[in-house]
C-alpha cells in the first residue's frame, strides 16, 4: 500500500513537472526564436535601457505585495487563499500608487532622465506583481496547465509586440512597453477566473490576515528585496563603471541563456513549492529526502544543459545575433557558473520560507548583497576589465548558491530532530 501511494505521488509530481516543462519550453522557444531578429532590429544600447528598466522593476516587485503571496500555497483552504489574493491585490495598488508619487517628485524636481521610461513603472509594478500573485495562486490550486498557458501568452505577446515595434523603428521604449503589456496579459486569465465569483473579504478579515502572516513582510520582503538587488543591481553598476552597450550585452546574454534557465527553474519551483509543504507536514524526514532528491535532479539536469548552451552561444553567438553582439561569447562563458548555481538553487530557495526560517534567508541575502556589490564596485574603481569583473561576480554568486543549499539542508534536519 505504501509503495502504491509513493508511486502515485511520484507520478503526480512527474506529470506536473511535465506540464510546466512543456509550457516553459514553448514560452521560451518563442522568446529565443525572435531574439536573433530583435538583435538585428535593436542596438546593444536599446537592450541596455530595457535591462536597466527590468532590473528596477524586478527589485520593486520583490516587495510589491509585501511577500504575502508566499502564504497562498501554504494555507489549507481555498477560501483563505482567495482572501490572500485579494489582500495582495490591495497591497499592489497601494505600492503602485506610492511608486507613482515617487516618480512624480523625481520628474517635478528634474532628478531623473525621462528617456529612461520610469514614468511607466507604477503600471509595470501592478501588472508584474499581479502575475506574481497569479503564479502562487495557480501553485495552490495545482493548476499547472493554466500557469503554463499564462507563461506562453506572456512570452508570445512580448515577442510579437517587440518585433512589430522593431520593424517600425520605435526604439528602446517599445522594448520596455512590450514587456509591461505582456505581464498583464499573462496574469489576467488566472486572476479573472479565480476572483470573478469570489467576494472581497471584509476589512476586519484583511487585518487578521495581515497579522497572522506578518513574518512574510517582516522577513521575506526584506530578504527578497536584498536577494533581488544582489542580482539586479548589476546593470546599473555596468552602466556606471563601464558602458550602456556592455549592459546591453549582459541583457542579451541573460535573455538568451539566463531567462530560459530561470523560467525552467521557476517551472520546477512551482511544482516543488506545491508539494514540499505537504510532505513536511506529513513527515519532516521525508521532506529532507525530497529536498536532497530535488537537488540531485536539478544538478544532473543543469550540468549538461548549461554546458551545451554555453558552448553553442560561445561558438555561434555572432551568427545567431549579428556581428555587433560578438561580446556575448565571452560573457556567456564567464557567467556559466552563475547560471548553473541559479538553475539548481533557485527552485529550492523557498524552502526556508516554508520551514519558517525567513530570518536565516534575510541574513544570507544581506551577506550576498554586500559581498557581491562590494566586489563589483572594487572592480570598477580599480578599472578591472568588464569580462573579468563579471567572472568574479559569477564565482561569488555560485559560492552563495552552494552555501544556501547546505544551510537549508541543515535547517531541514533540525526540523526533523525537533519532531522526534
Amino acid at each position: 500500500m505504501k509503495q502504491w501511494v509513493l508511486g502515485r505521488f511520484n507520478s503526480i509530481i512527474a506529470r506536473s513537472i511535465a506540464v510546466m516543462f512543456g509550457g516553459t519550453v514553448l514560452a521560451q522557444g518563442v522568446t529565443f526564436a525572435v531574439t536573433p531578429l530583435l538583435s538585428r532590429l535593436f542596438t546593444p544600447e536599446d537592450f541596455g535601457v530595457l535591462g536597466a528598466f527590468v532590473a528596477i522593476l524586478t527589485i520593486l516587485i520583490s516587495f510589491s505585495s509585501l511577500k504575502y503571496e508566499l502564504a497562498i500555497p501554504q494555507v489549507p483552504m481555498r477560501k483563505h487563499s482567495l482572501e490572500l489574493v485579494f489582500l495582495c491585490i490591495y497591497i499592489l495598488c497601494l505600492i503602485s500608487f506610492v511608486v507613482a508619487i515617487f516618480i512624480f517628485f523625481l520628474w517635478f524636481f528634474d532628478f531623473y532622465y525621462v528617456g529612461a521610461y520610469l514614468w511607466a513603472l507604477p503600471i509595470a509594478v501592478f501588472l508584474a506583481g499581479s502575475f506574481q500573485v497569479a503564479t502562487y495562486f495557480s501553485i495552490k490550486d495545482k493548476n499547472f496547465y493554466l500557469l503554463s498557458k499564462a507563461n506562453i501568452y506572456r512570452s508570445s505577446a512580448q515577442a510579437f509586440l517587440q518585433v512589430i515595434s522593431g520593424f517600425l523603428s520605435f526604439g528602446s521604449g517599445s522594448l520596455v512597453l512590450s514587456y509591461i503589456i505582456s505581464q498583464g496579459l499573462g496574469s489576467f486569465e488566472i486572476l479573472h477566473g479565480a476572483l470573478k465569483e469570489a467576494k472581497p473579504p471584509k476589512f476586519s478579515k484583511l487585518m487578521v490576515l495581515l497579522r497572522k502572516y506578518v513574518r512574510f513582510p517582516k522577513f521575506s520582503a526584506s530578504a527578497s528585496t536584498l536577494n533581488t538587488a544582489a542580482t539586479n543591481s548589476l546593470p546599473f553598476l555596468i552602466i556606471y563603471f563601464w558602458t550602456v552597450a556592455d549592459a546591453g550585452l549582459f541583457a542579451l546574454t541573460q535573455r538568451a541563456m539566463g531567462a530560459p534557465m530561470a523560467f525552467l527553474g521557476a517551472a520546477i519551483a512551482s511544482v516543488y513549492l506545491s508539494e514540499f509543504p505537504e510532505i513536511l507536514k506529513r513527515n519532516p524526514i521525508d521532506a529532507k529526502k525530497f529536498y536532497i532528491k530535488s537537488f540531485r535532479n536539478l544538478l544532473w539536469s543543469g550540468l549538461p544543459l548549461v554546458t551545451v548552451s554555453t558552448l553553442i552561444l560561445f561558438y555561434f553567438s555572432e551568427y545567431i545575433f549579428g556581428g555587433e553582439w560578438g561580446g556575448v561569447s565571452s560573457l556567456v562563458l564567464v557567467l556559466a557558473p552563475f547560471f548553473l548555481g541559479q538553475f539548481v538553487a533557485s527552485p529550492l530557495s523557498q524552502t526556508l520560507n516554508v520551514i519558517g526560517r525567513q530570518d536565516v534567508q534575510l541574513i544570507w541575502d544581506v551577506c550576498r548583497l554586500f559581498v557581491v556589490v562590494a566586489c563589483l564596485i572594487a572592480c570598477g574603481i580599480y578599472e578591472v576589465g568588464f569580462a573579468v569583473s563579471i567572472l568574479i561576480y559569477s564565482i561569488w554568486m555560485l559560492f552563495f548558491y552552494v552555501a544556501s543549499i547546505f544551510v537549508t539542508l541543515k535547517l531541514i534536519s533540525r526540523v526533523g530532530l525537533e519532531v522526534k
